[in-house]
């Protein structure tokens, strides 16, 4: 993968370490292959993230979802639960998971869930407030570091762009990391991942959105950053609906 550098670390900076715990959907508990493939490929980006932030991941815990907590149920539905097919229907289940340890200590988790009937269609998702990722489990493992990376750098604060040749790229995506992708991930690189805080300090929130506002004026139709400027905002000045909505999606 080639990476845009960007400005140098000042000298002696500590690498990060983020802690990640790994939980499989119902189907893998006698499956240890999965573990084997993800150790590898998060090994293999912590040479990215290293370049790129200063940062790199550390596996902590594997885990299974119970069976209870693999379903969801449809809105307003009566009847028996449905059974998940996208990342994004999954996601509820892995949001109510407690973290294996020491809330102050949270880090990343990364729910694995089968291919399914849609194959590889939306392989992943991040959530970035509760630093959840939802990856399949590809049939075609070679995708695998490309989808886990991408989705790792929007738990940074990437987003996806109209820009040919990155990892972010909507339309021509290759395994390079932009300029802006660089600048953004090294604003969010020591955010928190405590369901207890928000993201950012103050002086980082500034700095994303500063960033974000620059980006968006390029008038790119990435219309992402509008999202994350939003979000940005209602952090620095919450009103009483925006604190209950934040509220309400960081409850386990």
């Amino acid at each position: 993968m080639a990476i845009s550098m960007g400005p140098a670390f000042p000298a002696g900076r500590t690498v990060r370490t983020v802690p990640v715990a790994i939980v499989a959907a119902p189907g893998y508990e006698t499956n240890n292959a999965w573990k084997v493939e993800l150790t590898r490929i998060i090994m293999d980006l912590n040479i990215h993230l290293r370049v790129a932030m200063d940062a790199r991941l550390k596996i902590v815990s594997y885990g299974h979802l119970g069976p209870a907590s693999s379903r969801t149920r449809e809105a307003g539905a009566v009847g028996p639960p449905f059974p998940p097919r996208s990342p994004r229907d999954w996601l509820p289940s892995f949001r109510g998971l407690p973290w294996p340890g020491a809330e102050s200590r949270r880090g990343i988790l990364i729910g694995l869930v089968p291919e399914g009937p849609d194959g590889p269609a939306d392989p992943g998702i991040a959530d970035y407030l509760n630093g959840i990722i939802v990856l399949k489990y590809l049939t075609a493992k070679g995708g695998m570091p490309f989808v886990l990376f991408h989705e790792i750098c929007h738990l940074f604060g990437a987003v996806d762009l109209e820009e040919k040749g990155s990892l972010m790229s909507r339309t021509a995506p290759r395994f390079r990391l932009d300029a802006f992708t660089i600048s953004i991930m090294r604003a969010n690189r020591d955010r928190s991942f405590s369901r207890d805080d928000r993201p950012l300090s103050p002086e980082k929130i500034r700095e994303a959105v500063s960033l974000y506002s620059d980006r968006q004026s390029l008038g790119l139709g990435e219309w992402e950053l509008g999202i994350c400027l939003e979000k940005l905002h209602a952090m620095i000045e919450p009103g009483p609906q925006v604190q209950a909505r934040h509220q309400v999606q960081k409850a386990p």
